[in-house]
């Protein structure tokens, strides 16, 4: 009787073995069998796939809306994503190089400047992805405009740039409206110069300025305006051998937003900008400037419980020197976000499919807060509703409208040979002058003289 149980015991313990074998376990193999149309037997995952996307951007201001955009399209396709941030700045985009480099769980990333771009591809850390874009018939140039082209490196694409923001300036509309100015379609470096000191009033605390320009974020930021003349290259003398920071066109507009600081006294200082660590949001949105350079601040423009303000806000085109010679939109750093794909991640196709997916209308939810599509078969009416939402009393349509304009005579730069350096004399010219402590054409002309020593 003994050996009758244990027979059937070892007859039993095999037959669950076998089933196990047949089936899956507990949480290391998620596949299922099925048959084909051709009657073969296939194999495939019961569990999706899920990207890990990183971005810069709070998850609230649009990438958590996109993410789950894209996951509820892609139920059905074994494909998920997941939106992880990282703070935009030194110490954030160090963790994700980091990451990056040690083989971190990270299939997609953003990437939100041009030299952090040519790091990474060079560096191993963004994949060369030309042959996949060639694969899928998405040619750069067509798809996304002429300002893309200088971030093809050598016929090399290491992320795609996926937004757009044309160069303007913002405006509080009432305070046009009470000074009886009307909102100019264009402007000369005089016109505006006049009308910021119209809309200056008041003295001390109470002082409400007519620009903010914003230095202490990107010093060299304004001195973009001069690429409506220059075009592209504009740092550069043609040939590239010659820095161009002695260019009357630099001259001119840095003498002009100096004097607007020091004699004019109808734009906030640049010693007061650092010093007081000012910044658009407590300046422009709290009602002391009339005019500023910012348009990127949009999430905080329609943000009204942080940032309460009622007046509604405009948007500029940027004053030129002189009408007839300004011939190009302003392309410096209107291309931006430029997604990458981990060449070490495991899941490079499907990272591929969202970075297609993303690109070619994905992140129309980021929209609303700022991040405007570049690629070019988005319906435009599509994009100033997006645009727009949230921000129906506090913005005005018809200048968003003329904002939200893909430009086809935008000045690319494509010249970089070495920018860093040259970038870094360039600025310490700019803070002399906008500190009152050199006029521009000395400052600039001493610039020159030592970029150009970069270049020999």
């Amino acid at each position: 009787m003994l050996k009758k149980k244990w027979t059937i015991f070892i007859a039993a313990s095999m037959l669950i073995t076998m089933l196990a074998g047949c089936g899956g376990n507990s949480g290391e193999s998620n596949q299922t069998s099925s048959l084909d149309s051709s009657g073969k037997t296939t194999t495939q995952s019961d569990k999706p796939v899920v990207l890990k996307f990183w971005g810069g951007v709070p998850a609230e201001y649009g990438p958590q809306l996109t993410v789950d955009a894209f996951n509820k399209e892609f139920k059905d396709k074994g494909i998920q994503a997941e939106y992880i941030r990282f703070v935009n700045d030194d110490t954030g985009n160090m963790k994700l190089d980091t990451t990056l480099l040690a083989g971190g769980d990270i299939d997609v990333f953003m990437t939100y400047t041009s030299s952090n771009l040519v790091k990474r591809g060079t560096g191993g850390m963004a994949l060369e992805i030309s042959d996949k874009l060639s694969k899928a018939g998405f040619d750069p140039a067509k798809e996304l405009g002429n300002s893309v082209s200088p971030y093809i490196y050598d016929g090399k694409v290491y992320g795609l740039p996926t937004k757009m923001e044309n160069y303007y300036i913002l405006a509080n509309k009432n305070m046009f409206d009470e000074a009886g100015i009307p909102l100019p379609e264009s402007w000369t470096y005089d016109e505006f110069r006049e009308t910021a000191k119209k809309l200056t009033k008041g003295e001390g605390q109470n002082k409400v300025y007519g620009m903010y320009w914003n230095t202490i974020m990107e010093i060299f930021r304004p001195s973009y305006i001069a690429q409506t003349v220059l075009g592209s290259d504009f740092l550069y003398k043609s040939g590239g051998k010659e820095t161009n920071l002695d260019n009357p066109e630099f001259i001119k507009l840095n003498q002009m937003i100096s004097d607007m600081m020091w004699v004019d006294k109808s734009a906030v200082t640049h010693t007061d900008n650092v010093t007081q660590k000012l910044s658009v949001e407590s300046v422009f949105l709290a009602g002391k400037s009339a005019m500023s350079l910012g348009v990127w601040t949009i999430r905080s423009i329609k943000d009204l419980e942080k940032y309460p303000h009622d007046f509604v806000t405009a948007y500029l085109p940027v004053p030129v020197s002189d009408k007839s010679a300004a011939k190009y939109s302003i392309g410096e750093g209107a291309a931006g976000d430029f997604i990458c794909v981990n060449p070490n991640s495991e899941n490079i196709d499907k990272a591929m499919e969202f970075v297609m997916w993303y690109t070619k209308g994905g992140m129309l939810s980021m929209t609303p807060y700022g991040r405007v599509p570049m690629y070019q078969g988005i319906d435009s009416n599509k994009i100033v509703d997006e645009y727009m939402k949230n921000g129906e009393k506090i913005l005005d349509k018809n200048t968003v409208v003329k904002f939200l304009e893909k430009k086809d005579n935008l000045a690319v730069s494509t010249e970089t040979k070495k920018l860093p350096e040259i970038q870094k004399v360039f600025n310490d010219a700019l803070e002399s002058i906008y500190t009152g402590k050199k006029d521009a054409a000395s400052a600039l002309s001493e610039a020159k003289i030592s970029a150009d020593k970069f270049l020999k």
